[in-house]
């Protein structure tokens, strides 16, 4: 068998055959001990259904009624603002938030551009913003004892749109406003 610490090549050869049979054994074995259809089932490549996938239910944070009041308040209270802003041309209207009117859920969004001591500043910012068709008021707050007048443009549903009306103020170069959004209150 072992010509000086080799394998002759003849047993070499047949160890190799063997092996080779043994696979071969391993590998058909399952075809020959099963049924036709188990063979066929076996060798069945096709690819099963998509599982069934269940889109979650998308209920909106904000009920759709709640948004419409919200909306029908704020077009409401910019008409209010329109109409009395006509019939008293030389004054247009102050508006004063008091802490309960702040303690009120939010109806929309303002972008707060200024915020003066001074009244006369205030309404020619809010002026020059109407002249150039943005929707301007002046609020007056008070503030350590003193009177604040803040100007603002707005409001607007939707968060983001406030954020787009805050960009184009800012990059509007009439203006170059850099303000921020704020929950507007009536």
């Amino acid at each position: 068998m072992l010509e000086s610490g080799r394998m002759r090549p003849q047993t070499r050869d047949r160890l190799v055959g063997m092996l080779l049979l043994v696979l071969l054994a391993a590998i058909l074995s399952p075809f020959i001990f099963r049924s036709p259809d188990e063979v066929r089932v076996a060798l069945d490549m096709d690819i099963p259904d998509a599982p069934e996938v269940r889109v979650p239910d998308m209920t909106p944070a904000v009920p759709e009624d709640e948004v419409e009041e919200a909306s029908e308040q704020i077009l409401e209270a910019h008409d209010q603002v329109v109409e009395i802003a006509t019939e008293n041309p030389g004054r247009e209207p102050l508006q004063m938030a008091s802490s309960e009117e702040q303690a009120v859920t939010p109806s929309g969004w303002s972008v707060q551009v200024a915020s003066f001591a001074s009244e006369k500043a205030a309404r020619d910012l809010d002026r020059r913003l109407r002249n150039e068709d943005y929707h301007a008021y002046v609020r007056r707050v008070e503030q350590d004892g003193e009177s604040l007048y803040r100007v603002f443009v707005g409001p607007e549903l939707s968060r983001s749109a406030a954020d787009r009306l805050r960009d184009r103020l800012a990059s509007d170069t009439r203006f170059k406003l850099a303000g921020f959004v704020t929950p507007y209150r009536l």
